[in-house]
């Protein structure tokens, strides 16, 4: 069965040192507990659809997996920080990096994916009726694709949506 939301990525600000990725969860039919997405869920492909570059991290990081609830005809964005072709040196006190290729056209989307056996847990121990009337959604959703071209210490893109593919595991 498909599910019943979409997220769309979109490009909305460049610099030297970070690149900001809109993502936006919206059209629920109804009221759904989600992770939040991380920045490693951007996906940079060729025009072979073969991912070009995999992220890379100088840190080994514990933290709590946080949720959010996505209500039915609601909208929640969250920006992405990508830090894109980033000196090794100055990446000491960033979490994630990317090395992609000069030139070359690029497509942009975003993987959401809960894995079917994945753990929810109530991080604020409220023992309420929060859980019983949020679904623990599992799946995966692509969003839509931008076009992105890497320049020398900048970065380019146009949106253009295509449509989202979206699918529960059977």
């Amino acid at each position: 069965m498909d599910t019943a939301f979409n997220i769309t990525l979109e490009h909305v600000a460049a610099t030297s040192q970070c690149h900001t990725f809109r993502l936006a969860f919206d059209g629920s039919e109804e009221r759904l507990l989600l992770p939040y997405p991380e920045v490693t869920g951007l996906q940079f492909s060729n025009g072979d659809n073969h991912v070009v570059a995999e992220w890379m991290t100088t840190m080994l990081i514990s933290s709590p997996l946080d949720d959010f609830v996505l209500n039915p005809d609601g909208r929640i964005a969250f920006d992405l920080s990508a830090r894109i072709n980033v000196e090794p040196e100055s990446n000491l006190k960033r979490r994630w990096s990317i090395q992609l290729p000069v030139g070359e056209a690029l497509h942009v989307c975003y993987i959401f994916e809960v894995a079917p056996d994945r753990d929810w847990y109530d991080f604020l121990a409220k023992r309420s009726r929060f859980v019983a009337i949020t679904k623990q959604w599992r799946g995966m959703v692509q969003s839509s694709t931008v076009p992105l071209t890497i320049s020398e210490g900048t970065l380019s893109s146009t949106l253009a949506k295509e449509p989202n593919d979206a699918r529960e595991p059977g």
